[in-house]
């Protein structure tokens, strides 16, 4: 008798994590067998949810402890009256007092948590949710800004399927709903930038991908400046610089393909015009 007493209390005791989550009405569930959650006075309850069974559960637990005393101690009495024999006696004082140790054990963890908190043995399950914001998109750059219009995403992934339908690449998609970075904005891309592109890629053979756009963000770029970002690569770098070593910050060429004159600027993380580069790239301006 005595280990489901300390079971019981065990109960009261454990730690309980409560993990927020959205709010949502509550699910009212069918149990088994009516108990009364509510305390003797309110009845029997057919139905519970979350909020209404646990905290009652906890108070019909204390309830059931307090009863099984009662009654081992009723018991033990009877016993210890029944029997003549002095072994007979001394186990029914045995259940009395493992009784009443069950009975105390259980009332003090209450009354332990009651006086260090007395919200520990309230159950209030109404969580406030806290507000969450979106996290940023991967990827090596991305603007700041006000989020595209319907009408600007659908022209910037216009301008994104044209190129790479010529294995011109973007790292990211156009930056919509609350989400201002780890995005790349190709909407208002002059046409100029995007031939010249396109050119690169035919002439370079090498992997062209573009890492900043025209969304916010950049000191220079925005819509209808023909400027972006590239990813570097082995290959490219070789055909800017004529070797595939990593070329110095600021280094600077300008090229022209099929009447385009681009200039490249290759800006490691963190260098730039006033610190503005997010990660390595070729800063590219195509007149």
């Amino acid at each position: 008798m005595k280990k489901y007493f300390l079971l019981i209390s065990l109960c009261f005791l454990l730690p309980v994590s409560v993990f927020a989550v959205d709010p949502a009405p509550p699910t009212e569930y069918t149990l088994l067998a009516p108990i009364p959650l509510n305390g003797p006075e309110g009845g029997v309850s057919p139905t519970a949810n979350a909020k209404t069974f646990i905290p009652g559960l906890f108070k019909l637990m204390i309830g059931l402890a307090t009863a099984m005393a009662v009654v081992t101690i009723i018991f033990g009495g009877i016993q210890y009256i029944a029997t003549a024999a002095s072994e007979g006696k001394s186990d029914a004082k045995k259940t009395i007092e493992n009784a009443l140790w069950g009975l105390m054990l259980a009332l003090a963890a209450w009354l332990i948590l009651y006086t260090i908190n007395p919200k520990l043995v309230e159950f209030n399950l109404d969580i406030t949710p806290q507000p969450i914001s979106p996290a940023p998109l991967p990827g090596t750059t991305g603007g700041t800004g006000t989020p595209l219009t319907t009408a600007q995403i659908i022209e910037s992934n216009r301008i994104r399927d044209q190129l790479e339908d010529q294995n011109v690449y973007t790292n990211n998609g156009p930056c919509f709903a609350n989400v201002t970075t780890g995005c790349t904005n190709l909407n208002r891309l002059p046409p100029n930038a995007i031939t010249g592109l396109i050119n690169l890629k035919t002439n370079c053979g090498c992997n062209v991908t573009i890492t900043g756009g025209t969304e916010g963000g950049h000191a220079t770029h925005g819509p209808g400046n023909p400027i972006v970002d590239l990813r570097p690569d082995v290959n490219l770098n070789k055909y800017i610089t004529g070797n595939a070593n990593v070329p110095s910050n600021n280094y600077r060429k300008i090229m022209n393909f099929n009447g385009h004159n681009v200039t490249f600027t290759y800006e490691s993380a963190g260098g730039g015009t006033g610190g503005t580069s997010t990660g390595a790239h070729w800063h590219t301006v195509i007149n």
